[in-house]
């Protein structure tokens, strides 16, 4: 349990204790920050007694310890009370030669140098270099091991970090490191385990694809057509799934119209897919990160700034530096490439620019997530906003309808008070503050002077006639309404980036 020295104990201190006193295990408590202006040990102390931890200073049995990651202090220290908490414990590994080696990948990267590189510890057994090993899904021969200090060694033991290249792929952080007999037991058992994750990913499609909601078009390969022929793909893919779900194949929906039908009720003639059946934005990613744990992050990041109205998709995700095949990925689907601390180089710059692909490099989260939120801004749909361009007052009406020679029956005296009147927009006529009419108004004629004009501004007075309408009475006000288009408002985050606000 980590309290800093000079805050005490916080919320989420005691929410850390409750969680710890729940599972039933033992802990130390490191009182961080010692070396801080203002820290005071003894008094974070006493708050923890009084918080109900049962420290030794007042007779239980947790130990606490003062440290301070800047200077090393007390670090030997805190190794010590968890070495002796665990001797206590009886907690011991089997570290012999004849025991399989087990434990857990921390960290994996790709190493230009030296390949498919993972960082692990083992919860038991020994591994050295030359056996074969599986790691989640890809198996591989440990070719060279080193220690925490860059060292390289022979052997490790458990609880000992190391460093082990020699795997064919790059394996996913949290997967399990087994030593096996021989190369040939390495690869039927990470072949089982590929063959039973595609089957959990292809149970959940089959899930998705079985739901009742609304789906959108997912790209299962990295040769998916573009442009209108993407487009049209994406309606037939739309349609068929709607006919799966009828329990109607498609040669029968052909041969019965239901096919075109449906494509032609989700998509106009241009191509387009009508906001009925597709009603979100999705902005596609391909995620290039250093490490395996690194990626995994940005793309959990990324995929908190999702909204129902703009979403974000993660194509493809992996380490080392960006490549041609990422680019030509990202072009097919009209996405982007995030590279988040890799290197991007000379070729791949190019290809991006010939397929008019951008390459987001950052080495900095948050401000990956930043530039994100602004392209999600970009794809937000536009919405048309009502605005009152102008404003004026009915100072008399005029009926004109014993003239002979006039467009309009009556006409309106009207002073403008406030932006202008334009006769291209529409109109709507107040009285006591509330709409006389449904709807807007279009108006036949402003004329000043006898002379027909479009526009009028502010302080000018003029003649005002309305189409289809003669409700109108001194002191109504008229409003000149104009529609503009408004981009959707942005709500930032505090983890970094920004979501559209529906």
């Amino acid at each position: 349990l980590v309290v800093s020295a000079d805050d005490g104990v916080m919320p989420q201190t005691r929410e850390a204790a409750a969680h710890i006193i729940a599972a039933g295990c033992r802990y130390v408590v490191a009182l961080t920050k010692c070396d801080v202006d203002g820290a005071d040990p003894t008094r974070v102390r006493n708050e923890l007694i009084a918080a109900g931890i049962p420290l030794e200073q007042a007779g239980g049995d947790i130990q606490s310890v003062e440290v301070s990651a800047v200077s090393g202090l007390g670090m030997e220290d805190l190794e010590m009370a968890v070495f002796l908490e665990a001797e206590a414990l009886g907690l011991t590994a089997p570290c012999d030669a004849f025991s399989d080696g087990a434990g857990t990948v921390l960290e994996a990267r790709l190493d230009k140098g030296e390949g498919a590189v993972a960082n692990g510890l083992l919860r038991k057994g020994v591994l050295s270099i030359g056996d074969d090993v599986v790691a989640g899904a890809t198996f591989g021969r440990v070719r060279r091991l080193r220690g925490a200090d860059g060292e390289d060694l022979l052997s490790v033991g458990p609880s000992t970090p190391f460093e082990l290249t020699g795997l064919r792929t790059v394996p996913s952080a949290g997967d399990q490191i087994q030593r096996v007999v021989s190369e040939d037991r390495a690869r039927r058992v990470a072949n089982a385990r590929g063959v039973r994750r595609d089957a959990q990913i292809a149970a959940k499609a089959q899930a998705a694809l079985d739901s009742d909601g609304p789906r959108v078009y997912d790209l299962e390969h990295t040769h998916a057509p573009s442009g209108e022929r993407g487009k049209a793909a994406a309606k037939k893919a739309l349609a068929k799934s709607k006919l799966r779900r009828e329990g109607v194949g498609a040669r029968e929906g052909r041969e019965s119209g239901l096919l075109e039908d449906t494509v032609a009720s989700d998509g106009s003639a241009d191509g387009s897919v009508n906001n009925e059946s597709v009603k979100i934005s999705t902005l596609c990613c391909v995620v290039k990160a250093d490490v395996q744990g690194t990626c995994e992050a940005v793309r959990d990041s990324l995929l908190s700034l999702s909204t129902d109205t703009v979403g974000v998709k993660v194509v493809y995700q992996g380490t080392g530096a960006v490549t041609e095949s990422d680019i030509a990925l990202a072009s097919a689907v009209g996405g982007v490439v995030l590279a988040f601390n890799v290197k991007h180089g000379v070729e791949t710059e190019k290809l991006a620019k010939a397929e008019n692909v951008t390459v987001v490099r950052r080495t900095v989260i948050y401000h990956l997530l930043d530039a994100v939120g602004e392209m999600l801004g970009g794809l937000a749909p536009e919405s048309l906003v009502e605005d009152v361009y102008g404003e004026a007052e009915v100072r008399q009406v005029f009926d004109l309808s014993d003239r002979r020679g006039n467009k309009a029956n009556l006409v309106a005296g009207v002073l403008v008070n406030k932006g202008s009147l334009d006769g291209d927009e529409k109109f709507r006529v107040l009285r006591d503050g509330k709409p006389m009419h449904e709807g807007l108004l279009d108006v036949s004629s402003i004329r000043r002077h006898k002379n027909e004009v479009r526009t009028v501004g502010k302080g000018t007075d003029c003649g005002l006639s309305m189409a289809n309408f003669s409700d109108i009475k001194a002191g109504d006000v008229v409003q000149c309404v104009r529609f503009v288009k408004k981009k959707a408002s942005m709500e930032k985050i505090a983890t970094g980036g920004a979501r559209v606000v529906a």
